[in-house]
């Protein structure tokens, strides 16, 4: 905006952000298909997409459901962090992702 606008003056402030309907806890929904949670840790850049997970040790138990969950995350969206009123990159996060998997991967 050019110097002087009206609107100029109300930008110096930060602006509180409504609590959104996806900001809300969510119910569980079953699924016939048999899913695992895998424990991801990783960052969040100020756009609210995933970046930089960090790999899981081979010796982990989901060790071999990684690529699927990476896979799964990419997909997800979070809320960036707001510091002073401008969204920044987070330091590492820890999320559960829920996978799909078969039966003979679940065993």
């Amino acid at each position: 905006l050019p110097e002087g606008h009206e609107l100029r003056d109300g930008l110096e402030e930060p602006v509180q952000l409504p609590a959104y309907q996806y900001t809300q806890p969510r119910d569980y929904v079953a699924t016939s298909r048999p899913t695992r949670l895998v424990p991801l840790t990783f960052e969040i850049d100020k756009y609210g997409k995933p970046s930089g997970v960090v790999p899981i040790d081979e010796s982990d138990e989901n060790a071999r459901y990684f690529s699927k969950a990476k896979r799964a995350l990419r997909k997800l969206t979070f809320r960036p962090a707001i510091i002073d009123g401008k969204m920044v990159d987070s330091e590492l996060v820890d999320h559960k992702v829920r996978i799909n998997v078969s039966k003979q991967e679940n065993t």
